[in-house]
């Protein structure tokens, strides 16, 4: 045995042994002692040992890293999947936060999901006292709606239920309809709705108008009508021959007034009335127009005039004024069944002038007192007094008025009469003297 280097105990040296290249470890025989064991080993053997060791540890780690790349793949279109639908939510919460209809979800136990911020805006209540609590709790009316919208499968399905249904829903006192439609997703049902409060208001309008205009025209076409037929197949007496024609003179002029309205009404509403910007004299009209009413009024009703001195000329169109004050006075003398004292005045206001009709008459409650120049509202709308009417007679008055860049108001308690005024611009006095 061939040693060139002596081997410490516990320390591998490389040994040749003869022709053999070797590894040597020295192992102390006993503790304390000087006397050591050599073992030896062919440093081939070693090395191919090695070689094998890394080779499996390669091969694991490859087997590990394959295995990563596994689950990695296979995992992946589920990432992606989530992905894209995460940011297909995100894109539906954006649509839904700047949609116009209002929607809501609801899932199968009942449970309100979602409720966007159209709904918020539409109906008044908020999303946080909304979501996440059964929509039979959260939305008012919800009852009917369940129970009268019904589910479609699918969007347009045209062979299924999926027609919007009109509701009503109260809000904290408030009346509002909804134009609902419902359509089924999966476990929940998705439900959007605009507000169709305005369209059901018109529509009521609409009715109302048809209502009330055949009432009106009824009498005066059937008072017409039978006493052309009168005349027509009787051989009357003169004198009743000239009470005849005189109610149909009187009738057909109730007929050219009702159209006259509607017409007005119509003008009103599109923007297109002609207003004819000059002066005039005040006194003049009220005198003529007053005149032309008692005539039309018994000895139980009187008709007086409280105008001052000194007036000034008024700025406006004197014909639309005279038509004003006419509604104003037939209302006074129509709403006065029992009769008394009715007076139509002139006064100054400052720049203005003042025109004010008073009378004795029924009054009229002080909760309707701003409906009263709406459009087709009548205070006797059943006619349990015998009061007709097309309802449209102060709501032309007021839009009269606002056309001459003037105000009308109403004063009254009920039972103690009723005084409508209205203002218009004026001249100075000064002006109008020297004209």
């Amino acid at each position: 045995m061939d040693l060139h280097s002596t081997p410490r105990v516990g320390e591998p040296v490389d040994l040749r042994v003869g022709t053999v290249d070797t590894r040597a470890v020295g192992v102390a025989r006993e503790r304390g002692s000087n006397d050591a064991l050599v073992m030896f080993r062919p440093r081939s053997e070693i090395a191919a040992a090695a070689s094998s060791i890394r080779w499996r540890v390669l091969v694991v780690g490859l087997g590990l890293a394959g295995s990563l790349l596994a689950i990695v793949y296979a995992a992946a279109p589920a990432i992606a999947r989530s992905r894209v639908t995460r940011q297909q939510r995100d894109q539906a919460e954006r649509v839904l936060a700047h949609l116009g209809d209002g929607v809501f979800v609801v899932d199968h136990d009942g449970v309100v999901r979602l409720w966007n911020p159209a709904a918020e805006a539409i109906t008044g209540l908020r999303a946080a006292t909304v979501r996440d609590r059964p929509a039979e709790e959260a939305i008012p009316g919800w009852p009917t709606i369940a129970a009268f919208v019904p589910v479609a499968n699918r969007p347009g399905d045209r062979d299924g239920p999926s027609s919007a249904e009109t509701v009503p829903v109260d809000v904290e006192g408030k009346e509002l309809w909804l134009s609902v439609v419902a359509v089924a997703l999966g476990d929940e049902t998705v439900y959007a709705f605009r507000d169709a409060t305005h369209d059901r208001r018109l529509e009521n309008l609409r009715s109302q108008f048809v209502a009330t205009i055949s009432h009106e025209l009824r009498t005066p076409l059937a008072s017409l009508h039978g006493a052309a037929m009168t005349l027509r197949e009787h051989d009357l007496p003169a004198q009743m021959q000239d009470d005849l024609l005189e109610m149909i003179a009187e009738q057909s002029n109730r007929l050219a007034s009702l159209v006259e309205e509607i017409l007005v009404a119509g003008q009103l509403d599109s923007g297109s009335l002609s207003v004819v910007a000059d002066t005039f004299d005040p006194e003049e009209l009220v005198r003529s127009v007053v005149t032309a009413a008692r005539s039309r009024v018994g000895e139980e009703t009187t008709i007086d005039i409280s105008i001052p001195p000194v007036l000034p000329k008024v700025h406006g169109d004197g014909e639309r004024t005279r038509q004003v004050l006419l509604n104003l006075l037939d209302n006074a003398i129509k709403y006065s069944p029992s009769g008394g004292r009715i007076e139509v005045g002139l006064a100054t206001a400052g720049d203005q002038l003042r025109f004010s009709v008073r009378d004795e008459g029924l009054g009229i409650p002080v909760g309707e007192q701003e409906r009263i120049f709406d459009k087709f509202y009548r205070l006797d709308p059943d006619q349990r007094r015998g009061i007709g009417g097309t309802g449209l007679g102060l709501y032309i008055c007021r839009g009269l008025v606002r056309s001459m860049h003037g105000r009308i108001w109403v004063e009254s308690d009920r039972g103690n009469g009723t005084t409508f005024a209205f203002e218009l611009p004026a001249e100075p006095v000064a002006a109008s003297r020297v004209a």
